[in-house]
């Protein structure tokens, strides 16, 4: 359907320039001392017309490919018979029949051959030259006029099929990114619920029903690629729900929501990641540590901090550790540029990271 647009699009301004042509070259002659001749006119404009697409359509692929030398011979064959031939018709056909109706209003007395011959070749040098250089000098604007627009549509081209695979890149990128997000979770969630069942834990059910419901916003409600902020909170909210699940006293959890969440819209799992990462990696059960999750929309900005302790893991862990968040780092690049800040810090066995995003609204 839009290229059917595109190509209705282009003949109406392809027709409406020589209807302007048509109309410029006829308002000139009207002004003029000229007598208006439509006959020529129109073949005036349907020679230009074949010269101008011949050159748009059988001579710039040639150029396009590269081949630069045949290019040249055919451009200079195309103008020099361009020339030769609407000189000879215009000479032949047009003047022809003006000196005809000229010589039939002089009369019989003016009408003598020779005469008129010898006043045809002492004139015929600097008429020719001029007439000739006056047709080859039209051509000329058309050709570099018909080179102009098929490099000005070949670059437009080249950027909308540049801008499409960009985009496509993205959402290919976006879209491996999001793979590699819940299978993480799904993942870590379902160790949880392991290790509630081996304990016969009465929270086992509890721990199901939350994880039903995140895994139901995963397959459903972010299927348009974004979701609202609302929503976004929410599984967040039973995430951590679930994880304190299976924490003992010796782990202090604080989360701290303020704001208005209804009224925007956010990239889903955005969130999710780097309160995973913290629970994953500042979690001991044994010793004390703790989690603090700080979420504040006030003035079309979300503002998270998520603060834990550092808890040491076997090496093959905390090589992993960097891979959450170096996800959210690109995935932020992608749909929020320039509109958002990242950054983490570890200092003292204390690991934090703060995000700001600049939301908008439904």
């Amino acid at each position: 359907m839009k290229n059917n647009k595109k190509t209705i699009y282009t003949i109406l301004a392809h027709l409406g320039f020589w209807i302007l042509v048509f109309l410029l070259n006829w308002a000139t002659l009207s002004n003029s001392d000229i007598v208006v001749n439509f006959k020529f006119m129109a073949f005036n404009l349907f020679f230009n017309l074949l010269f101008f697409y011949t050159t748009y359509f059988v001579l710039m692929p040639f150029l396009l490919k590269k081949k630069i030398w045949l290019f040249i011979i055919l451009s200079l064959t195309l103008i020099s018979v361009s020339v030769l031939t609407k000189g000879y018709l215009g000479r032949e056909v047009f003047d022809k029949r003006k000196r005809e109706i000229r010589m039939a209003q002089r009369g019989p007395s003016d009408t003598n051959p020779e005469a008129f011959f010898n006043q045809k070749q002492k004139r015929l040098p600097f008429g020719f030259w001029r007439q000739f250089g006056f047709i080859a000098i039209g051509l000329l604007f058309f050709y570099f006029l018909s080179i102009s627009i098929r490099f000005i549509e070949k670059w437009l081209d080249d950027e909308k099929q540049k801008t499409q695979l960009e985009q496509d890149k993205v959402k290919t990128e976006l879209a491996f990114l999001k793979q590699q997000i819940n299978p993480h979770f799904l993942f870590n969630s379902l160790n949880s619920i392991y290790s509630l069942s081996i304990s016969k834990s009465e929270k086992t059910t509890a721990s199901i029903v939350k994880l039903s419901s995140i895994l139901r916003y995963m397959l459903y409600e972010t299927e348009p690629s974004r979701s609202s902020l609302q929503n976004e909170l929410s599984v967040v909210q039973d995430y951590i729900e679930l994880q304190k699940l299976r924490l003992t006293d010796k782990v202090e959890v604080k989360v701290n929501v303020q704001g208005e969440f209804e009224d925007y819209m956010f990239e889903p799992f955005i969130i999710l990641p780097i309160i995973e990462n913290a629970f994953k990696y500042g979690v001991d059960n044994l010793n004390n540590s703790f989690i603090s999750i700080d979420i504040l929309v006030e003035n079309h900005q979300l503002d998270l901090q998520v603060v834990n302790k550092v808890v040491h893991q076997p090496a093959m862990l905390r090589r992993e550790s960097g891979i959450g968040l170096n996800n959210i780092k690109r995935r932020l690049e992608i749909l929020y540029p320039d509109h958002h800040q990242f950054s983490s810090d570890e200092n003292n066995e204390v690991f934090s990271v703060k995000m700001q995003i600049k939301l908008k609204n439904l």
